[in-house]
């Protein structure tokens, strides 16, 4: 899938430690470093925010720095959350944000030319994911 092997080069342990995917099917980390209570308390959190239109948009994100961690969510599309972590409490999460996006929507069209038949096509991060 394009959106995890982005995560897995995303991922440095510099500037963002952990990914978390929320959907409504799966909650996927990477690294995997919680423990499934977490993941849910996490998911949940993430329910709530989009049911209440906070998390409805792509490209609109919230930013939350709380102990010394920095954690955006990122909706992605209908159902389908990006979460990334910092350890760092302090860190400008604007530009890296879009940094990712920019990045996700140009592994999305070079995986949409490789899988299609000849014929020149891009499709929308959000259809590929």
């Amino acid at each position: 899938m394009v959106l995890e092997e982005a995560l897995s080069l995303l991922v440095d342990g510099y500037v963002i430690h952990e990914a978390i995917i929320v959907s409504n099917s799966k909650i996927k980390c990477f690294p995997c470093v919680h423990v499934y209570d977490s993941l849910l308390l996490i998911k949940e959190l993430v329910n709530n925010l989009t049911r209440r239109g906070i998390l409805q948009n792509f490209c609109d994100y919230l930013t939350i720095r709380e102990n010394g961690y920095t954690i955006v969510a990122i909706p992605l599309r209908e159902n389908l959350v990006l979460i990334l972590v910092s350890h760092t409490a302090f860190l400008d999460f604007d530009k890296i944000v879009k940094e990712v996006l920019r990045g996700l929507r140009k592994l999305s069209k070079v995986q949409t030319l490789h899988q299609c038949d000849g014929v020149s096509k891009t499709k929308t991060t959000e259809t590929i994911m």
